[in-house]
């Protein structure tokens, strides 16, 4: 009942909205998971999969969900600037999924070496505690503000649809302060 409401606002309005589906889930149950993205890109929402890597990755999955988005597990990424070995299974994994077609969001960033080894290795986005701690509507604002020149109040519908309140996702003018918040192909 409250997917059907999702799919009624999404498809009502013009939506910004990412539907995360965990490894896990479609593990569980990839024909429901289909028939759910299916249900979810027709309304107009993007769909991301979320903490791939932390259970038993698949890539006939990765194939199956034609997914915008592959959100790769902080277990994946944590050894990625020490070990060349986790190098190369975070470097695989993004031409991989970029040959897909989807964007790669790197969790778990926690600190200037991990994140600028993501930025060499491709990595599209980063998201974790290097960038900034989760944040309420109201603390995201005020954090965009101190970093972008938008107020609070006069740009608060600006800042809201340029950054996802996860700070995960494309915010344009924090990547001109954070560099390794986005990287180039």
């Amino acid at each position: 009942a409250e997917g059907l409401k999702v799919l009624e606002f999404a498809s009502s309005v013009e939506t910004k909205l990412c539907l995360e589906i965990t490894e896990t889930a479609v593990i569980d149950n990839p024909e429901r998971a289909t028939e759910a993205i299916a249900a979810f890109r027709q309304a107009g929402m993007k769909i991301s999969i979320d903490d791939y890597g932390s259970g038993l990755s698949s890539l006939s999955y990765l194939k199956l969900l034609n997914a915008d988005e592959l959100k790769v597990d902080k277990s994946l990424v944590a050894g990625a600037a020490e070990s060349q070995r986790d190098r190369l299974i975070m470097k695989s994994t993004i031409d991989l999924a970029h040959g897909l077609g989807m964007t790669v969001v790197a969790e778990g960033v926690e600190d200037s070496t991990l994140a600028a080894c993501l930025s060499l290795l491709g990595c599209d986005v980063l998201q974790g505690y290097w960038l900034s701690k989760p944040l309420s509507l109201g603390d995201l604002l005020a954090f965009l503000a101190s970093r972008t020149g938008v107020s609070g109040e006069d740009g608060a519908d600006d800042a809201s649809s340029e950054a996802d309140p996860t700070l995960g996702h494309r915010a344009s003018s924090l990547a001109v302060q954070y560099p390794y918040l986005h990287s180039p192909r």
